[in-house]
């Protein structure tokens, strides 16, 4: 009996383990450190991919520690799961979509938290605010609400959530052009390098809002002493995402960009073989 009871115990150990969130994206999800959010936590991070990319080269991401989305989807259960769209060579809005959509068959209790892509600091305005496409690139403010809408039409039972930290950063810019912002080089000091990776201040920004996102508390610390904030940084930082983080359990993201979405010029569906229910049984799932 003892046996039975010990060989029990080790049977249910991995169960108890399980991971509650999980991150699937590029290098800019790894800017928001994932492996410090609260509680058990997996991701797969592949520098400088879409996510098509992803779904169909899982086996060689960039980042080593990575649990592979075929065993991590496929063998546990996720409170929510994050995707980071990133707008490589032949990536589609309905690209991102059907990706996302086919990874989620698999967490039937997931709530989805798109963290959107972001500008790089020279074409910032021009890319962030167009172009009225979103389709054209999945680093502006109206592609995240266009695929938020199309996700909570086709997966009805999945709460959906903007991490909004493209809009965070966009509010610190107009904050550091007026000249009320505490960042002594001005915006460019959220970023460590051309292509859009970000500093310390701009880690600690996205860690916290990809906290808020998955219902963690917000306004922490990196454990890693070259990564903390000074004090009046972090209080700044610290109101921009109270500012836009969506509230625990809520699905606000619709709510918040139904300006952008009623302001495109026209609908945009995709082709009759393109859309998500047509594509389900694809062979490539």
């Amino acid at each position: 009996m003892t046996l039975k009871i010990l060989a029990l115990s080790l049977l249910l150990v991995p169960l108890l383990a399980r991971a509650e969130v999980y991150t699937l994206g590029s290098s800019y999800s790894w800017d928001a450190r994932p492996y410090d959010l609260d509680g058990a936590v997996e991701w797969h991070v592949d520098c400088g991919r879409s996510l098509e990319y992803i779904r169909a080269n899982p086996s060689l991401p960039c980042v080593a520690s990575s649990t592979l989305w075929p065993i991590a989807l496929s063998q546990e259960s996720f409170a929510a799961v994050s995707f980071q769209p990133v707008n490589a060579v032949g990536s589609t809005l309905w690209d991102d979509l059907y990706s996302i959509y086919s990874w989620v068959q698999e967490q039937p209790d997931a709530t989805i938290v798109i963290h959107q892509s972001w500008p790089v600091p020279r074409t910032w305005e021009a890319v962030l605010h167009g172009p009225s496409d979103p389709s054209v690139t999945n680093r502006s403010l109206a592609y995240g609400y266009e695929l938020v809408a199309w996700l909570s039409m086709i997966l009805p039972n999945h709460p959906v959530r903007l991490t909004r930290s493209n809009e965070m950063l966009d509010r610190i810019r107009h904050d550091c052009q007026r000249g009320t912002c505490p960042l002594p080089a001005g915006f460019d000091e959220m970023f460590r390098d051309a292509s859009g990776h970000m500093s310390s201040y701009g880690r600690y920004l996205q860690h916290n809002a990809l906290r808020g996102a998955f219902g963690q508390p917000i306004g922490v610390q990196p454990p890693q002493p070259e990564l903390q904030v000074p004090p009046e940084i972090k209080a700044y930082l610290d109101g921009v995402v109270a500012q836009y983080v969506p509230e625990p359990g809520g699905n606000v993201s619709l709510l918040a960009g139904a300006a952008l979405l009623a302001g495109l010029s026209r609908a945009r569906r995709p082709r009759r073989r393109d859309r998500p229910f047509a594509r389900q049984h694809d062979a490539r799932m």
